[in-house]
């Protein structure tokens, strides 16, 4: 099991010269020697069967990733024990939506292509732990100090070396299909036999390429079907067999006092009402702003944002026991603006995590630490029941957007119109005869597991 490293015993120091604040963060007293003191390294490790320490990289190389909380170390230790890596480093990266990837940086010893490393980190990894691209290095930079120099990493160019080779459009269809997946993943020139997941694609792209598909193709794609089918002449296939079925758009709907809520967000207003002290429920986006910003640009930028998106603009109430969203016209969200230094940024993000009262719009925070003349730390935080990951990626773009003055596209519809939609969807037959055929498997109980968490139901 990956843990962090102590260290204790005589060769453990007082503390850090005229430090009080490090020393005091680094510095413990020993929970099994009195009066001797216990060193925090940093550094992740685990024990081995034999007895050693195997070390997979500093604790402060911890990423998040589409919700899932990362050590880099732990890949890299991974990419060595494939045979052919010499040297292997791994660090997150965001693309030009502001979305998170992963990028690993390997030194081979003998010819090994992306898809072999990606199948390899895949038999001891969960998916979200393979990085999405490659790079193949004669050598990784260096600090003069002998450290892996992370920020001299080069950018990974969107072309995957996955050993297969590419495989032109051949009808209208593939073509279509082929411009909808570069757009998707952002990389160039995609091949109808290339595999999405070798090319960076994973579940949140997944929803969006099938959403495009679906679309532009006027045919329901199941989601599974691109697991089980995951290259555009498969898919293309499909399609060719598949009934046409005209694609209906969700129409915007009347002006009212309150609106229903979605089954996602009932179920987060409830857990709300359970716990409204907690912040399990709130999605944090956290940039460093370099070079010179205008504060005032950027209050108008976020007051655009607020003003265009009704989810920011919404809060929550309970009216005869059923939980409801109302809009408001206009919404005050004042820019939380401080100063600080850098050694100050994982303290002041945590401070700035509170729990938000669903009644009360907006349910967004905005904050701005200034560090240095030339470098800030913008801080986002909203709750889950008005956004989600792809939403984050969404309102950064469009942050920086209209920060440059950009006009944006006047928006078709709002997530109201969606939970609209789709109250009338859960109340129509395809449902009904869902709802049926479950109840139906389920009739007799249960069986029991005799797991400890396992109960008569």
């Amino acid at each position: 099991v990956v843990g962090e490293l102590y260290i204790s015993g005589t060769n453990v120091g007082r503390g850090y010269l005229n430090n009080q604040e490090l020393t005091a963060e680094k510095f413990f007293a020993d929970p099994f020697r009195p009066n001797e003191k216990m060193y925090r390294t940093g550094d992740l490790a685990r024990w081995l069967p034999d007895g050693n320490i195997e070390y997979l990289g500093r604790a402060d190389h911890q990423v998040k990733i589409r919700g899932h909380r990362i050590e880099l170390g732990e890949i890299e230790a991974q990419l060595l024990n494939c045979k052919g890596v010499k040297e292997a480093v791994v660090i997150d990266k965001a693309d030009d939506k502001g979305a998170k990837y992963l990028c690993a940086y390997v030194v081979m010893e003998a010819e090994v292509n992306d898809t072999e490393l990606r199948n390899y980190l895949g038999k001891a990894l969960p998916d979200y732990m393979i990085p999405s691209f490659f790079v193949t290095l004669d050598q990784l930079p260096l600090t003069p100090n002998g450290k892996i120099d992370r920020k001299s990493l080069p950018n990974p160019e969107k072309v995957v070396n996955t050993n297969v080779k590419y495989a032109v459009p051949t009808n209208e269809l593939e073509k279509k299909l082929a411009k909808i997946w570069e757009e998707v993943l952002g990389i160039p020139q995609i091949g109808i036999q290339d595999n999405f997941f070798s090319l960076g694609g994973h579940s949140l792209k997944a929803i969006t390429l099938i959403s495009r598909m679906n679309k532009e193709c006027n045919v329901d794609i199941p989601l599974r079907l691109l697991f089980e089918a995951p290259t555009i002449q498969e898919i293309s296939n499909y399609i060719n067999g598949a009934k046409r079925e005209n694609y209906v758009a969700i129409q915007p709907v009347p002006q009212l006092q309150y609106y229903p809520v979605s089954s996602v967000q009932k179920r987060m207003f409830i857990l709300n009402e359970f716990d409204r002290s907690g912040t399990a429920y709130n999605l944090p986006g956290v940039m460093f702003l370099d070079g010179k910003l205008n504060y005032k640009r950027l209050e108008e930028a976020v007051r655009k944002l607020v003003d265009r998106h009704e989810a920011l603009r919404t809060s929550f109430h309970s009216i005869n026991g059923e939980p409801v969203q109302q809009i408001h016209q206009n919404v005050e969200l004042q820019i939380a603006y401080s100063e600080s230094t850098k050694d100050q940024v994982e303290r002041i993000i945590a401070e700035f995590m509170q729990p938000f009262a669903l009644e009360v719009a907006p349910l967004l925070r905005v904050g701005l630490v200034k560090l240095e003349a030339e470098r800030h730390l913008f801080i986002m935080d909203m709750h889950h029941i008005i956004s989600d990951g792809v939403s984050m990626q969404i309102m950064i773009q469009e942050i920086a957007d209209l920060y440059k003055g950009k006009e944006l596209p006047a928006l078709g519809i709002q997530y109201k119109d969606f939970t609209i939609w789709h109250n009338h969807l859960l109340q129509s037959d395809a449902i009904k005869n869902q709802e049926a055929y479950w109840l139906d498997v389920f009739a007799e109980e249960i069986p029991v597991l005799n797991l400890p968490t396992d109960y008569s139901r």
